[in-house]
């Protein structure tokens, strides 16, 4: 467990690097995170949901986790909307960058095609990212965005302290090829999630040179 902690914070802490070296404080590129944190996270519960269901009588435990983290991620979609719009942007006039598409489209696969367990990779690659960065990225937007911009960052800068216990505690006593299964995902994740991130900067700088 030691083990696979450390690689998860060592995945993380590059892509915190990735967020740190674009700026957040300019409206558009804040804009444009929030848009594709909506877009990935509209298929987090249906994710769940096939993960939850590709899971033998054998592996309950992980079924009935994952039903309940079903509760635990509705809606939250609405709460990236609504920082969108407080910023001055619509959802609606942002595209789906195609590395977002990329960083949630590859689950299907790996759920469907390889193992549920490999899911555990993405959950693990968010909700780390979320503690680990949150803090920082909470100052910043509630600084340059305001109060009305922030509700993302800040349930899940809270609540994802607890769910990273309960899914280290669940995932206690992992075999060797579990691990790995998880690793790759991981690793997967975390770097396209980075690729988002640049994407994000990259258009915005595109936009505003064209304006």
């Amino acid at each position: 467990m030691k083990q696979l902690k450390h690689i998860v914070q060592s995945e993380v802490e590059k892509v915190d690097q990735v967020i740190r070296s674009v700026d957040l404080a300019d409206p558009a590129v804040y804009a444009l995170w929030a848009a594709q944190t909506y877009y990935y996270v509209c298929h987090s519960t249906r994710l769940l949901a096939l993960s939850a269901s590709r899971f033998p009588q054998s592996k309950d435990a992980f079924h009935k986790r994952f039903c309940h983290h079903i509760s635990e991620e509705s809606g939250h979609e609405h709460l990236a909307r609504r920082d969108v719009k407080a910023v001055g942007f619509d959802v609606a006039d942002l595209p789906e960058l195609p590395a977002t598409k990329a960083f949630y489209q590859t689950q299907y696969y790996q759920i469907e095609h390889i193992d549920a367990m490999a899911f555990w990779g993405y959950i693990l690659c968010l909700e780390t990212l979320a503690v680990h960065s949150g803090d920082w990225m909470l100052e910043i937007a509630r600084k340059t965005h305001g109060k009305d911009a922030v509700n993302f960052l800040k349930l899940h800068n809270s609540e994802d302290v607890d769910h990273l216990e309960k899914a280290y505690k669940t995932l206690e006593d992992l075999d060797d090829s579990v691990f790995e299964l998880i690793h790759d995902n991981l690793t997967l994740s975390s770097s396209l999630y980075s690729d988002m991130v640049r994407q994000c900067a990259a258009f915005a700088e595109t936009k505003t040179a064209a304006a």
